[in-house]
């Protein structure tokens, strides 16, 4: 299953080196634009890669990535790197296809990290697919003190069906140790 970053989701260590190398090499090649000192367009899109640099560079150190900044800086790349067209088609290109990466970075980024096992993973997946909107609103008028006692059998019978659930968990756990 493909999984597209969210904003804020940690970043797996793979996709932590790419976020940086692509970091470090936008940096690097903005700042060698900016030394050569063109004029307008070429300037500013070398000071656009040094802003996107240092954003993805601070981002793998976080090991989180902004998807709105990242997005933005991809488009304002791309758009130098057109404005700059007339300026060399080397400058120009580079700025497109950077910015298509950059762009691109946050929706293909790689597997998050949740901090979870695949076991973990999936129980939590079937219990979202037995998410049930009734008790929903029941737990969520429980919590604000105004269920009625319909609302209040329904949670107390989930969390009992819950506890017993996971008592047979523990206890099929327990026998498949003393099984070994």
């Amino acid at each position: 299953m493909v999984h597209f970053l969210r904003s804020g989701a940690r970043l797996s260590v793979s996709a932590r080196a790419g976020v940086a190398a692509l970091g470090a090499v936008l940096l690097v090649g903005g700042l060698l634009e900016l030394a050569t000192g063109h004029p307008f367009p070429a300037g500013v899109l070398g000071g656009t890669a040094v802003v996107s640099g240092v954003v993805l560079l601070v981002s793998a150190m976080a090991g989180t990535l902004p998807r709105a900044v990242v997005a933005l800086a991809g488009v304002l790349l791309v758009v130098f790197g057109l404005i700059a067209l007339p300026g060399g088609w080397v400058t120009a290109a580079s700025g497109i296809v950077a910015g298509l990466v950059v762009t691109g970075l946050p929706f293909f980024a790689g597997n998050t990290e949740t901090g979870l096992n695949e076991q973990q993973q999936e129980r939590i997946e079937q219990r979202i697919d037995q998410i049930n909107p009734e008790l929903t609103e029941a737990e969520h008028a429980m919590a604000e003190g105004e269920a009625n006692p319909q609302q209040e059998r329904l949670v107390r019978s989930d969390a009992q069906e819950r506890a017993k659930q996971e008592r047979d968990r523990a206890y099929r756990h327990a026998t498949d140790d003393s099984a070994r």
